[in-house]
Parts: C-alpha cells; sequence; structure tokens
C-alpha cells in the first residue's frame, strides 16, 4: 500500500521497491564516458570516478555486504567492437573498477552495469 510495509524481501514504499534478500539485483547503471563522465540513469550507484579514458569506477550509494558480488557490462561506443574487453577489476564493498578496451585501444562510450549479490 505504498506506506514501507515490508512483506518478505521486498519492501513498498512510496519510492518503489527495495529487494532485501540475497542475490537479488543490488545496483544497476547506465553512464557516458565521452566527454565528462555522466550518470544516465542508475539505482544504487552514487557516482562515477573517471580514471581516464574507457576507464571509470561506480561508486556505491550503500555498500555491499561483502566482494563475492557478481557484474554485467554492456556498451555502446562509435567504434567498432573488434577485439572488445571489459575487464573487471577491483570489487570493494563500496566500488568496482571498468576497463573497457577495443584490441589494444581504450576507448570510451556508453556503458550499461548491472550488479548481483549478498
Amino acid at each position: 500500500d505504498g506506506d514501507g510495509t515490508a512483506i518478505g524481501n521486498v519492501t513498498y514504499d512510496n519510492t518503489g521497491v527495495s529487494y532485501n534478500g540475497q542475490n537479488t539485483g543490488k545496483a544497476w547503471c547506465r553512464y557516458e564516458m565521452v566527454g565528462t563522465a555522466s550518470i544516465r540513469a542508475s539505482h544504487n550507484i552514487s557516482s562515477i570516478t573517471d580514471n581516464g579514458t574507457g576507464d571509470a569506477t561506480m561508486n556505491f550509494t550503500n555498500d555491499m555486504t561483502d566482494v563475492h558480488y557478481t557484474i554485467s557490462v554492456s556498451g555502446v561506443t562509435q567504434y567498432s567492437h573488434d577485439g572488445a574487453n571489459y575487464n573487471v577489476t577491483n570489487t570493494n564493498v563500496g566500488d568496482y573498477r571498468i576497463i573497457y578496451h577495443e584490441d589494444t585501444t581504450a576507448r570510451d562510450g556508453e556503458f550499461r552495469t548491472t550488479v548481483h549479490g549478498n
């Protein structure tokens, strides 16, 4: 009824639905790394740290319980996607880092990530 009532692992409130159970989707982000890094839309991502071309750190609004979570990444660039490589590194409870290359060249673009875990 929109009053913050918890039913099982799902909490309903006036701003949306919160999933509190283990192994549920904890965060997602659609962000752009062309020019100034910017978040287009997100859940549980507070900001992006631009580490250079094709290299970004995603900062959680609410930390993960541990570092044993999974991250899925996809992207759109103005380049060919030949030899596309999304490298997820430095998974911490408060952030994670994504580095994107095509063959051996770092590239900027628009990216999407989802995080699942505890």
